[in-house]
């Protein structure tokens, strides 16, 4: 049985390495999430796991490999009891029992689980009762199997089957009170002598050690598929949010989170938008159009990951982004500029690889705005003020295959009177503010 605890923490950096340093577009980092689970290796490893799935969650696993694991060490153990000196009737019991059992590695594996966890553990109890009362009796110590018994429900059977679990377990602790009161009353004679019931006492307290062991192992097990699962979310927490906006949430409750707002004096906006898209969309098939956008937008995630750039959302054709969410506003116009012209450039390539008559009319503007995550169950990160008021005004003007800019953001260029006047224009906020334009050379750098 693979001790994948120890083999957790090597698993754990390799998606992570690889969203830092090989990963550039976040369908490359959702994919880098997809940890692969170590094969189990070994028939004895095969054998536990059955009925176990990728799907499954690892609490669930745990339960089903513990129900797997009680019956191989069942199977095991039946020909060691067999030879004992008993009567007749306590082998067949032993051996009755031993194949009622193996039923459960079936059920486990046609996923009834529950009816595989109840048929143990009622096949057990009814076994040890035959074997104590009907077969070998008290005095060869076998309703000390009981108490192993007792333990066994909370250890195969899932939280939510509790109830069901006290009651075998209550079952087999008075099957066990009930034999040491047939023991002490009637005392029966066995030719077996004490050495056969030191031997049935020592297998039960070798069984319940190796139950206690196995237990322990598969349990590590299981905590380490949950941080292989934890890294899962956290990465792929961090393609949906800025890392640090990930790194603030992580941990916390959705219920108990508190409203995660940031205020930023100086971020410059890109709002870029496909020009021709809606004369295009009525041409193409949904498949084929879903198909553009998430190439051409994957692209542009690419883009503002080199360019540190924080992608904000899509609405329909229309991609927002940011630059200077991260404290390093200084040069954020800059890099807002280099980041639109690289669009321009990609779509350009883009349009000509497949035939298409397909621009984008760039918007970029400089100045306050409010960043923060909304909802408690579909988290979404959102920007808005009147950077992005402006942003949206200065997409709309934008001749395409274009930028158009206001007055912070033309000051980042190394000629500021190289952009055209472009005039007055409107902001969703009802503010004008003066506008201005780069074509051709000017806006694809």
């Amino acid at each position: 049985m693979t001790a994948l605890a120890d083999e957790a923490p090597t698993l754990l950096r390799a998606p992570l390495e690889a969203s830092e340093s090989g990963a550039k577009t976040r369908v490359e980092l959702v994919d880098a999430a997809r940890i692969s689970l170590p094969t189990p290796r070994g028939l004895w490893q095969r054998l536990t796991r059955i009925g176990v799935t990728r799907a499954m969650s690892p609490a669930d696993a745990k339960y089903i490999i513990l129900v797997n694991t009680f019956v191989l060490i069942n199977t095991v153990l039946t020909p060691c009891l067999v030879l004992l000196p008993q009567p007749l009737s306590g082998r067949l019991i032993l051996l009755l029992v031993g194949a009622l059992v193996l039923l459960v590695l079936a059920l486990n594996h046609r996923r009834r689980h529950a009816l595989a966890a109840l048929l143990l553990n009622t096949v057990a109890l009814v076994g040890v009762c035959a074997q104590t009362f009907v077969g070998s009796g008290v005095n060869l110590g076998s309703q000390f199997f009981a108490l192993v018994i007792a333990c066994a429900p909370f250890f195969t059977f899932p939280r939510e089957r509790t109830g069901l679990a006290l009651l075998i377990a209550t079952l087999s602790a008075a099957a066990f009170v009930v034999a040491g009161f047939f023991y002490a009353t009637f005392n029966q004679a066995t030719s077996a002598g004490p050495l056969v019931f030191t031997s049935a006492v020592t297998g039960a307290a070798l069984l319940a050690a190796l139950i206690g062991y196995y237990t322990r192992r598969i349990a590590r097990e299981a905590e380490g598929l949950t941080e292989l699962k934890r890294s899962q979310t956290d990465l792929l927490l961090r393609t949906v949010l800025p890392s640090h906006v990930a790194a603030r949430l992580k941990g916390s409750r959705a219920h108990e989170r508190e409203p995660l707002a940031e205020q930023h004096d100086r971020v410059s906006v890109i709002v870029c938008d496909i020009a021709g898209f809606t004369a295009l969309s009525e041409t193409m098939a949904p498949e084929e159009l879903v198909g553009l956008l998430d190439a051409l937008f994957s692209e542009f995630d690419a883009l503002c990951l080199g360019a540190r750039v924080e992608k904000i959302r899509t609405i329909g054709d229309a991609y927002i982004a940011a630059a200077g969410l991260r404290g390093d506003a200084e040069r954020s116009s800059s890099r807002a500029l280099s980041c639109a012209r690289a669009m321009i450039r990609v779509t350009e390539a883009f349009a000509r690889r497949r035939g298409l008559a397909l621009g984008v009319r760039v918007g970029v503007s400089t100045g306050a705005a409010v960043a923060g995550v909304l909802g408690k169950r579909r988290l979404s990160y959102d920007l808005w003020g009147p950077a992005v008021h402006r942003a949206t005004a200065l997409e709309a003007a934008a001749p395409v295959n274009g930028i158009a800019l206001d007055d912070d953001t033309r000051v980042a260029l190394p000629d500021p009177d190289a952009p055209a006047p472009l005039g007055e224009l409107r902001a969703l906020d009802g503010a004008s503010f003066p506008a201005y334009a780069l074509t051709g050379s000017a806006s694809s750098g």
